[in-house]
């Protein structure tokens, strides 16, 4: 037996407007060992509010990093989930493998609140930029 169930845009709008649905809606995926985020990503120019970051941490760099590297940039990109993670990082143009790890480390830290499109989280793919000092 198959029962088909057609609803309105109206019927969804009220189910969306009930809090529980909402926060069931919001929660991250289960498929977080993959690193990839499940939301959809957006351009900034798509979104009705892009990203916005709250936090960006300094990588911990040691003395002798600082020192060896210091002026040189690290470059990577990142999504801002819509989960509120910071995930599938890459880097674009790097220092040395210890240090590009210590400004990934770094990303994973950004706090940030999540861009919208139509009243629900979004995804944003980011250039992060870190100067060794």
């Amino acid at each position: 037996m198959v029962i088909k169930v057609f609803i309105t845009n109206a019927m969804l709008a009220a189910i969306v407007s009930c809090g529980e649905y909402a926060l069931t809606a919001q929660r991250p995926s289960e498929s977080v060992e993959t690193g990839k985020c499940q939301i959809p990503i957006y351009k900034g120019r798509d979104a009705d509010r892009k990203a916005k970051i709250l936090a960006k941490p300094e990588p911990k760099y040691t003395t002798a990093e600082r020192r060896q590297y210091r002026g040189e940039s690290i470059t990577l990109r990142a999504v801002l989930c819509g989960s509120g993670e910071v995930m599938e990082i890459t880097v674009k143009s790097g220092v040395a493998p210890a240090v590009d790890e210590k400004a990934i480390d770094a990303a994973r830290r950004i706090q940030f609140v999540p861009g919208q499109k139509d009243g629900q989280p979004i995804s944003t793919l980011v250039t992060v930029l870190y100067k060794v000092k």
